[in-house]
């Protein structure tokens, strides 16, 4: 909708009239919720931390593309009107999908930082809690990060996880107040 607004100012050279900007809105409405579904078919939505530097410049592309060639087929099919937005579509789709990519990047980077992480303490030790553990460590732009674990029966055979370890509750004070 952003995109849109920008689109339609950039191509009447000023601010988007209201009315101006209110009649390209009634038109792009269905290509809106068609491009919706596109956007999530493709992943855009995910928050999956694979997606980033080439590979999220190119699935922005190819969506971006995906979209305008149904926004021209909308737009070619729609029964007969005045209204042909060529510049008004390829424009909405340029800053669209450059605003998608650019939130990503900035998501993806600052994700990451470790005030905004959510630290996580683990009862108990399994393969569950194991694999959980690697999960959270590959995909640090899910915001969590593993504080210590709890391993009161003693299963956790190695200590060099990086991760505290206590295997008594009488110790576990400093990483319930610190952490």
């Amino acid at each position: 909708i952003i995109s849109l607004f920008f689109a339609v100012s950039i191509r009447q050279q000023q601010w988007a009239p209201s009315s101006y900007f209110q009649t390209n809105w009634k038109f792009f409405i269905p290509v809106f919720f068609v491009w919706i579904i596109i956007n999530y078919i493709n992943g855009l939505y995910d928050l999956d931390d694979s997606l980033k530097g080439k590979k999220l410049i190119r699935r922005s592309f190819e969506t971006g593309f995906i979209s305008l060639i149904v926004g021209m087929l909308f737009f070619y099919l729609m029964p007969k009107t005045n209204f042909a937005p060529k510049t008004i579509l390829l424009l909405t789709i340029i800053i669209g999908y450059n605003a998608i990519t650019f939130w990503r990047i900035f998501f993806n980077t600052f994700a990451k930082l470790e005030k905004l992480q959510t630290n996580v303490l683990y009862v108990g030790y399994c393969d569950e809690i194991k694999e959980i553990i690697e999960l959270t460590e590959k995909n640090p732009a899910k915001g969590y990060k593993t504080a210590a674990i709890i391993d009161l029966d003693k299963k956790l055979k190695t200590k060099n996880l990086g991760i505290d370890i206590y295997t008594e509750l009488n110790k576990i004070r400093p990483v319930v107040s610190t952490k």
